[in-house]
């Protein structure tokens, strides 16, 4: 009887963890949510300023070390055609520029062949971040 007892308090002491486990996880994520929010948001607030300028051309700039040609084909948000012919020309590069209707902010850079894409938008970018995000805003949380 007493084992059964013990191992009763075992599972809802368990059960008690991990419901407050799931709380903080969920928690967790809804900052996540909120900072790349406000992220994405601050980016795009900036179209048509020489920030956002510098942020499309060190992106493009990334894309370019990682495929090792200046012959590429770029896609971009509608909005920064514009301004990615201008970088296209600043940079010396041998570029296609195409565009769609999704609103991305940054580029999607591939080789001419297309054997070499990079996904240089800030969402990929974020995504690579997403561990070292939400690490810090679990150490943040813990420390307030």
């Amino acid at each position: 009887m007493d084992k059964e007892l013990n191992m009763e308090r075992e599972y809802r002491l368990y059960d008690e963890m991990m419901k407050e486990k799931k709380e903080k996880l969920g928690i967790l994520e809804g900052a996540y949510d909120e900072v790349v929010r406000r992220i994405r948001d601050r980016i795009k607030s900036m179209r048509g300023t020489n920030d956002y300028k510098r942020f499309l051309k060190n992106s493009i700039l990334w894309a370019v070390s990682i495929i090792g040609s200046r012959e590429l084909m770029i896609m971009v948000s509608k909005a920064d055609e514009s301004i990615t012919r201008e970088l296209i020309s600043e940079l010396g590069l041998n570029a296609v520029v195409n565009t769609t209707n999704e609103d991305i902010l940054g580029a999607v850079v591939s080789s001419m062949d297309g054997s070499v894409r990079v996904d240089a938008t800030l969402d990929s970018r974020l995504g690579l971040m997403e561990h070292q995000i939400k690490t810090l805003l679990a150490r943040l949380a813990s420390s307030g």
